[in-house]
Protein backbone atom coordinates (compact mmCIF):
# COMPACT_ATOMS: atom_id res chain seq x y z
CA UNK A 1 0.00 0.00 0.00
CA UNK A 2 1.26 3.42 -0.98
CA UNK A 3 0.09 7.00 0.57
CA UNK A 4 0.66 11.01 0.88
CA UNK A 5 1.11 11.28 4.47
CA UNK A 6 3.85 9.98 6.50
CA UNK A 7 2.77 11.51 9.28
CA UNK A 8 -0.64 9.21 9.62
CA UNK A 9 1.09 6.24 8.80
CA UNK A 10 3.85 6.59 11.45
CA UNK A 11 1.19 6.98 14.67
CA UNK A 12 -1.03 4.67 13.38
CA UNK A 13 1.97 2.55 13.84
CA UNK A 14 2.99 3.69 16.81
CA UNK A 15 0.83 5.07 19.20
CA UNK A 16 -1.53 1.94 19.17
CA UNK A 17 -1.25 0.41 23.13
CA UNK A 18 0.67 -2.83 22.37
CA UNK A 19 3.14 -1.23 19.63
CA UNK A 20 7.03 -2.51 19.65
CA UNK A 21 9.32 -1.10 17.66
CA UNK A 22 11.18 -4.24 16.48
CA UNK A 23 13.92 -2.50 14.02
CA UNK A 24 14.76 0.92 12.51
CA UNK A 25 16.84 1.83 9.48
CA UNK A 26 17.64 5.45 8.65
CA UNK A 27 15.34 7.53 10.90
CA UNK A 28 15.80 8.78 14.44
CA UNK A 29 14.28 7.01 17.85
CA UNK A 30 13.79 9.97 19.87
CA UNK A 31 9.88 11.01 19.37
CA UNK A 32 7.38 9.72 16.18
CA UNK A 33 7.82 13.38 15.46
CA UNK A 34 11.24 12.52 15.23
CA UNK A 35 10.81 9.94 12.83
CA UNK A 36 8.18 11.61 10.55
CA UNK A 37 10.38 14.43 9.97
CA UNK A 38 13.18 12.09 9.11
CA UNK A 39 11.16 10.42 6.56
CA UNK A 40 9.67 13.59 5.18
CA UNK A 41 13.21 15.09 4.64
CA UNK A 42 14.24 11.93 2.96
CA UNK A 43 10.76 12.43 0.42
CA UNK A 44 12.07 16.28 -0.21
CA UNK A 45 14.69 14.59 -2.67
CA UNK A 46 12.49 13.58 -5.16
CA UNK A 47 9.54 15.84 -4.81
CA UNK A 48 7.65 14.63 -7.93
CA UNK A 49 6.82 11.49 -6.18
CA UNK A 50 3.16 11.60 -5.27
CA UNK A 51 2.95 8.80 -2.78
CA UNK A 52 6.30 8.49 -1.11
CA UNK A 53 4.67 6.38 1.84
CA UNK A 54 5.04 2.03 1.91
CA UNK A 55 3.18 0.41 3.99
CA UNK A 56 3.14 -3.33 4.31
CA UNK A 57 1.99 -5.55 7.11
CA UNK A 58 3.16 -9.28 6.85
CA UNK A 59 1.14 -11.83 8.92
CA UNK A 60 1.46 -15.09 9.89
CA UNK A 61 -1.11 -17.62 11.11
CA UNK A 62 -1.76 -18.14 15.08
CA UNK A 63 -0.40 -21.80 14.35
CA UNK A 64 2.73 -19.94 13.58
CA UNK A 65 3.23 -18.50 16.79
CA UNK A 66 5.50 -20.95 18.29
CA UNK A 67 7.95 -20.76 15.27
CA UNK A 68 8.03 -16.76 15.39
CA UNK A 69 10.05 -14.48 17.94
CA UNK A 70 11.03 -10.87 17.28
CA UNK A 71 14.18 -11.90 15.90
CA UNK A 72 12.76 -14.05 13.22
CA UNK A 73 9.99 -11.90 12.30
CA UNK A 74 12.64 -8.72 11.44
CA UNK A 75 14.73 -11.23 9.26
CA UNK A 76 10.82 -12.48 7.83
CA UNK A 77 10.93 -8.95 7.29
CA UNK A 78 13.99 -8.20 5.58
CA UNK A 79 14.13 -10.89 3.71
CA UNK A 80 10.93 -10.30 2.08
CA UNK A 81 11.51 -6.41 1.46
CA UNK A 82 14.70 -8.01 -0.41
CA UNK A 83 13.07 -9.75 -2.77
CA UNK A 84 10.65 -6.64 -3.11
CA UNK A 85 13.04 -5.13 -4.63
CA UNK A 86 12.70 -2.61 -1.37
CA UNK A 87 16.00 -1.39 -0.03
CA UNK A 88 18.23 1.06 0.54
CA UNK A 89 15.75 2.93 2.48
CA UNK A 90 14.66 4.22 5.80
CA UNK A 91 12.17 1.89 7.18
CA UNK A 92 10.99 0.80 10.55
CA UNK A 93 9.65 -2.57 11.38
CA UNK A 94 6.80 -2.27 14.22
CA UNK A 95 5.08 -5.50 16.39
CA UNK A 96 1.64 -5.26 17.23
CA UNK A 97 -0.37 -7.58 19.36
CA UNK A 98 -3.64 -6.89 18.90
CA UNK A 99 -4.82 -10.16 17.24
CA UNK A 100 -5.33 -13.56 17.85
CA UNK A 101 -2.43 -14.00 15.19
CA UNK A 102 1.42 -12.51 14.87
CA UNK A 103 1.62 -9.90 12.23
CA UNK A 104 4.24 -6.63 11.99
CA UNK A 105 4.28 -3.14 10.08
CA UNK A 106 6.73 -2.34 7.52
CA UNK A 107 6.53 1.50 6.89
CA UNK A 108 9.46 2.60 4.57
CA UNK A 109 10.27 5.44 2.15
CA UNK A 110 9.84 4.88 -1.50
CA UNK A 111 12.48 7.57 -1.87
CA UNK A 112 15.58 5.35 -1.88
CA UNK A 113 18.91 6.90 0.00
CA UNK A 114 19.87 8.19 -3.37
CA UNK A 115 16.74 10.12 -4.05
CA UNK A 116 15.32 7.39 -6.57
CA UNK A 117 11.70 6.10 -6.82
CA UNK A 118 11.28 2.33 -4.96
CA UNK A 119 8.52 1.32 -7.72
CA UNK A 120 5.53 -0.20 -6.40
CA UNK A 121 4.57 -1.66 -9.85
CA UNK A 122 2.81 -4.67 -9.65
CA UNK A 123 3.54 -5.03 -6.13
CA UNK A 124 0.12 -6.83 -5.23
CA UNK A 125 1.52 -9.61 -7.55
CA UNK A 126 4.65 -9.34 -6.43
CA UNK A 127 3.38 -9.54 -2.76
CA UNK A 128 1.59 -12.84 -3.18
CA UNK A 129 4.25 -14.40 -5.03
CA UNK A 130 6.80 -13.87 -2.44
CA UNK A 131 4.67 -14.40 0.81
CA UNK A 132 3.72 -17.77 -0.96
CA UNK A 133 7.29 -18.66 -1.62
CA UNK A 134 8.44 -17.32 1.82
CA UNK A 135 5.30 -19.47 3.51
CA UNK A 136 6.61 -22.73 2.37
CA UNK A 137 10.56 -22.15 2.65
CA UNK A 138 10.35 -21.78 6.12
CA UNK A 139 7.37 -24.53 6.62
CA UNK A 140 4.91 -21.53 7.52
CA UNK A 141 1.03 -22.84 7.83
CA UNK A 142 -1.09 -22.79 4.54
CA UNK A 143 -4.91 -23.67 5.17
CA UNK A 144 -5.56 -26.53 3.50
CA UNK A 145 -9.33 -25.73 2.88
CA UNK A 146 -10.87 -22.49 1.90
CA UNK A 147 -13.25 -23.07 5.76
CA UNK A 148 -9.54 -22.59 7.60
CA UNK A 149 -8.94 -19.17 5.48
CA UNK A 150 -8.87 -15.82 7.77
CA UNK A 151 -12.04 -13.74 6.32
CA UNK A 152 -11.00 -10.70 8.80
CA UNK A 153 -7.86 -10.49 6.93
CA UNK A 154 -8.96 -10.08 3.85
CA UNK A 155 -9.32 -7.02 1.54
CA UNK A 156 -10.63 -6.03 -1.83
CA UNK A 157 -11.46 -8.85 -4.53
CA UNK A 158 -10.21 -11.65 -1.82
CA UNK A 159 -13.01 -10.02 0.41
CA UNK A 160 -15.82 -10.48 -2.26
CA UNK A 161 -14.44 -13.74 -3.30
CA UNK A 162 -14.47 -15.41 -0.31
CA UNK A 163 -18.41 -13.88 0.27
CA UNK A 164 -19.43 -15.22 -2.78
CA UNK A 165 -17.75 -19.12 -2.14
CA UNK A 166 -19.38 -18.61 1.59
CA UNK A 167 -22.98 -17.68 0.30
CA UNK A 168 -22.78 -20.61 -1.97
CA UNK A 169 -22.08 -23.00 0.76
Amino acid sequence: MTGRSFGGVVRYNLQKDDARVLFVRGTRMDSIQSIIDDFNLQRKMNKDLGKAVGHIALSWSAHDKGKLTPEIMVERAQEYMKLMDINNTQYIIVHHNDKPHPHLHIVYNRVSDSGKTISDQFQKQRNHRIAKDLTIKYGYFIAGNKSEVNREQLKGADSLKYQLYDQRT
